[in-house]
């Protein structure tokens, strides 16, 4: 006789083997994400998880935010979630367009880009099926250019922001973003009857349960990292010789020396 496998017993109730019930549960704690596709291989472990969970909500809420802390690949978790889709335009800064060039051309070769300034300049939107704005605060005031511009043209498109800091200054930054792809009642049914509505600060811990499903916001600790299992900044050992002569060699070390670089 083969015995049952040990299963809870609650009278009335469905009974499922242990193991079952548990691979439940690990589900439910991961929240919503998708199941039926596998990330690119050249993520790293705590990636995975990430691009996993945007995928879903691009496909259940056409759009997500991506705010996990500097450091832990925004950039690669947003071009990882690309290659689902047949064409892609990616939104930047112009000082960042040489940086996800090189980027892209790796790993997204379907990926157009284009600046934030050209948006400011009322140049339209390159159509594609999905359009990755980085540094997305800067789309936080509905009266600039460039976010008339991206809320008119971005029509059936999924929307993917990614931004280490959504929230600037006041929750209506947030609120900003999320009416790029969401409607004003779009999240009646998780508490939110109108977005616009939400100017209290007081309520914008609402606010963040509602949008749960459609933010991922890590620090390296809840991405099951400690600092030390992040990448390093170090001086590694020189193994081409320098092109330019030694005493112009000098002086260009000088003036990089001399550069100051933004903080964002």
């Amino acid at each position: 006789m083969v015995r049952e496998p040990l299963a809870w017993k609650v009278e009335g109730a469905i009974r499922a083997p242990i193991p079952r019930v548990f691979e439940t549960l690990r589900e439910a704690a991961a929240g919503p994400h998708t199941t039926d596709w596998t990330p690119p291989s050249w993520l790293m472990e705590h990636q995975a998880p990430a691009a996993r969970r945007i995928a879903q909500s691009l496909r259940v809420f056409g759009g997500a935010i991506l705010a996990d802390v500097v450091g832990l690949g925004k950039t690669y978790t947003a071009l990882a979630v690309a290659t689902r889709y047949p064409s892609v335009t990616v939104v930047v800064p112009s000082m960042l367009v040489p940086q996800w060039k090189t980027t892209i051309s790796t790993l997204a070769p379907r990926a157009t880009i284009q600046s934030h300034e050209s948006l400011s300049r009322g140049i339209p939107l390159t159509p594609a099926a999905l359009v990755i704005i980085d540094e997305a605060h800067r789309f936080r005031n509905p009266a600039t250019k460039r976010y008339d511009r991206l809320a008119r043209d971005i029509a059936d498109a999924d929307l993917l922001l990614v931004t280490a800091t959504p929230v600037v200054n006041t929750v209506r930054d947030l609120v900003a973003l999320l009416r790029l792809f969401l409607a004003d009642c779009a999240l009646g049914l998780l508490g939110i009857p109108s977005l616009d509505a939400m100017t209290d600060e007081g309520e914008s811990g609402c606010l963040q349960r509602a949008i749960a499903p459609l933010l991922v916001a890590r620090s390296a600790e809840t991405a099951g990292l400690s600092r030390d299992g992040l990448p390093q900044i170090r001086d590694h050992q020189i193994v081409e010789l320098a092109t330019v002569a030694d005493g112009n060699l000098v002086t260009l070390l000088h003036h990089i020396d001399r550069l100051k670089f933004p903080s964002f």
